[in-house]
């Protein structure tokens, strides 16, 4: 499984940055399926946070804990 994985900065003082990790549920099965996914999941949150930018994006593993 992987998620998707930005580094997003407020407009206002790009030197404030977070990392935000999204699920992108079936879709992220494999890594070319969380790219593909990720494209729209990727303008779905700039909409939703018009004060924030995102930097840069990847997908990411999800690390599953050893039981």
């Amino acid at each position: 499984m992987f998620e998707l994985l930005m580094t997003v900065c407020l407009i206002s003082n790009p030197d404030i940055c977070e990392d935000v990790r999204l699920d992108l549920s079936e879709e992220s099965r494999t890594a070319i399926g969380c790219m593909v996914a990720a494209q729209a999941e990727i303008a779905r949150w700039s909409e939703e946070h018009p004060d924030q930018t995102i930097k840069r994006w990847s997908c990411d593993a999800v690390k599953v804990p050893k039981e």
